[in-house]
This record gives structure tokens, sequence and C-alpha cells, in this order.
């Protein structure tokens, strides 16, 4: 989704992720788990790099995670993901500087979506442009 603001012109006053990969990796690791050769991954890199409209080495650099002037981001990620790497939102941070980053443990990479103080750190954050403009609110 991060990459739709380029190709498609999404745009918002504020972007949140929970659990997003810095690049596409993930699709990659699950095939090497199941017994996909190494020698596949070129390909498979390529048609991801093509569906991102972006070279991989873009990709693998941050392109999805290019900020916008003045737009902050949020980032949560849990400790326990198995599919997430927790080292992705410091790669967020190096590249968007105006960025929040949640770090959460024990609820892994399904859960942290029900945990309560994900909803709480995503609900504050996406209200406080509201809270800034309407201090009663």
């Amino acid at each position: 989704m991060m990459r739709a603001r380029a190709i498609h012109g999404v745009r918002a006053q504020r972007y949140g992720v929970i659990a997003a990969p810095f690049f596409p990796y993930v699709p990659l690791e699950n095939m090497v788990q199941r017994g996909a050769p190494r020698s596949v991954l070129p390909y498979i890199k390529a048609i991801l790099a093509d569906q991102f409209q972006a070279t991989w080495a873009e990709l693998v650099n941050g392109l999805s995670f290019s900020p916008e002037a003045e737009k902050p981001l949020l980032a949560v990620y849990d400790d326990l993901d198995d599919r997430i790497r927790l080292s992705d939102a410091d790669l967020i941070s190096s590249v968007w500087p105006d960025s929040k980053i949640v770090r959460t443990s024990g609820y892994g990479h399904n859960r942290i979506l029900q945990a309560d103080e994900v909803v709480s750190a995503t609900t504050k954050f996406l209200l406080e442009p509201a809270l800034r403009t309407n201090p009663t609110a």
C-alpha cells in the first residue's frame, strides 16, 4: 500500500503500517522455506519489482517508504513476529524522518492487530490532527 502512493497517486494526511515489510522479501522467504530452489529467486524478484514499478535495488533501499513532506508515519512492529523483521522499523525510521515507531512484545504477526496497545496507539495517531485543530475534542 505504501508503494501505491506513487503508482496510483494515493494520498493521506497521515500514514500507518502494522507489521509491514520494508521491501517485499516475505514471498521470497516463504518460497525458500517451502523448498523452492534459490535459482528461481531472481525471477521472482523481477516479477515483484515489476509489480511495484521499481527495480529490486530501489525496493530494498526503501522506495516504498519514501517520505512525504510534513506527513507523519506510524509503524508498529512486534518482537515475536515470525514473518516480518523487527529491524524493518529501524529501516523505515531511517528513510522517513517524521515516523513514529511503536514496538510491541508477544503478539506475533496476526495478534498484533487486536492488541489494545496497538489499537490505542493507532487511534491516537490518526486523531492527532483533529486534536490539534480542535483542542477540546
